[in-house]
């Protein structure tokens, strides 16, 4: 499947869950700390029947080329913030890339 280009990914995540990526070992936020667009959600997960969620942003590739594990994001659904900290990277290949978070 081809790339879809960042410009219509930018387009399409504009003002959904604005956030604020900040790179591992900055203090959140610096001034590195840059602006993010895109898809906050609650993932359902279970393991050995023990039930929670995973919080993860899915956002345009090309935004956060070179994230870390480490790296902080500030998620602001609804006018109020969450800090998070990177756990887990997942590309798709066609232009996303959703970061597995853990809550800070």
């Amino acid at each position: 499947m081809p790339k879809i280009p960042t410009e219509d990914l930018h387009v399409m995540l504009e003002g959904i869950d604005p956030a604020l990526y900040t790179p591992k070992g900055q203090y959140h936020p610096s001034s590195r700390t840059s602006k993010l667009n895109g898809i906050f959600r609650r993932a359902y997960v279970e393991f050995n029947n023990v039930e929670g969620y995973r919080p993860l942003y899915r956002c345009a590739e090309d935004d956060v080329v070179g994230v870390e594990h480490g790296a902080f994001i500030r998620i602001e659904p609804n006018g109020n913030y969450q800090d998070y900290k990177v756990v887990g990277i997942e590309p798709d290949g066609i232009g996303l890339t959703t970061l597995i978070l853990e809550k800070q």
